[in-house]
């Protein structure tokens, strides 16, 4: 028998939206997460003062959107959550907070999953987000020199702690999933998932591995931060200090053809809603959802306007028909010739996503 604890937000939030729902675990969430990678400021940008990011988080709070994804490296995230818990202590248990360990930044960048590490990420993120556990604790990307049984292993102690609810990972190979499992159940595995990034989705991959073993996918990037909903017409337009300025994806000449598709979005939610018309993003983020029905988008703002129009987006879940659907298919066959092909990674970067960890020898 599986239990279920069912998180929702109270009457207090006034929330007009019918939040549909999703299994992670041994809970049910919103089937739509926010991301606070934008609201730390050192990827997008420099991070706005608390108290406009506040007004974000009262807005995700007052839209009943209580599915919060974040991260040690996000800059200050873990921070201003932190400070936002301490002024609303009683919402923490309607928030389902989910962060990630597992990234060194100093004295120099590296991927680690050694116990030692782990543990002082914990400590840091708990006393950064101003509480006693975590709801889902991530590895942000699997160590190629730790053995994912090792990691696991520390995990599932934090479970037995109290200090963490359930783990994921993020970035993992299917291989890797399916030895983590064998140590301990996972409730979620996060994987860029969006019309230029679709490898998750390949029959045997990892989405369906994920439902055989019963694990939430939380697609992170739905939108291509951006990039396949038209919210930037050209490189420029990017904010100063944005990461994404030296990514080939967002160079000048690949512009033109996601721009194609996006309009190709926009126009199903025209067709979908005469009257108020979706935006190419909500149906950009439905598509997504629409994958499978293990899937959960995770966009992300530092705005209150965007974070407005991704909550809404729920509007438009289940509305994709095979019509839909089909012009879809037909524009991704032009950008996987020219968009998906241009890396949203640095330049030698590397591969980052699907990753092995070394063999176990107990």
């Amino acid at each position: 028998m599986r239990l279920h604890i069912r998180l929702w937000s109270k009457p207090l939030t006034m929330s007009t939206i019918p939040w549909p729902k999703r299994d992670v675990g041994i809970v049910q969430i919103n089937a739509l997460a926010h991301g606070m990678m934008s609201m730390g400021g050192n990827v997008y940008g420099a991070a706005a003062a608390d108290e406009e990011r506040f007004e974000v988080l009262d807005r995700l709070w007052e839209l009943g959107q209580t599915n919060w994804d974040t991260a040690h490296m996000y800059g200050d995230a873990e921070e201003l959550i932190g400070k936002w818990l301490a002024k609303h202590p009683e919402r923490r248990p309607e928030i389902f907070l989910a962060t990630k360990f597992g990234v060194q930044l100093v004295p120099h960048t590296a991927i680690r999953g050694d116990p030692e590490f782990v543990k002082e990420q914990l400590a840091t993120s708990l006393k950064r987000l101003q509480t006693d556990y975590i709801d889902l604790y991530y590895q942000h990307r699997p160590d190629p020199k730790t053995p994912i049984e090792v990691t696991v292993k520390v995990l599932a102690e934090f479970i037995k702690e109290g200090k963490i609810r359930q783990y994921g990972l993020s970035d993992s190979s299917v291989t890797t999933i399916r030895r983590a499992q064998k140590i301990h159940p996972m409730a979620a595995i996060q994987i860029e998932i969006n019309p230029f990034a679709r490898a998750a989705l390949a029959p045997g991959g990892l989405v369906e591995t994920a439902s055989e073993l019963g694990i939430t996918v939380f697609a992170y990037a739905p939108n291509a931060a951006g990039m396949a909903v038209g919210r930037f017409k050209s490189p420029d337009e990017l904010p100063q200090g944005d990461i994404r300025r030296g990514l080939p994806r967002y160079q000048p000449e690949v512009f033109p053809h996601a721009l194609e598709l996006s309009e190709t979005f926009a126009s199903i939610g025209r067709a979908l809603s005469p009257a108020a018309p979706y935006t190419a993003s909500q149906v950009c983020l439905a598509w997504v959802a629409a994958q499978a029905s293990n899937v959960i988008p995770v966009p992300g703002s530092s705005s209150v306007k965007r974070t407005e129009e991704n909550c809404r987006a729920v509007n438009v879940f289940g509305q994709l028909g095979e019509e839909h659907l089909a012009l879809i298919r037909a524009a991704l066959k032009k950008t996987d010739e020219t968009v998906a092909k241009a890396s949203r990674r640095q330049p030698g970067a590397g591969e980052l996503s699907f990753v092995e960890t070394p063999e176990y020898v107990p």
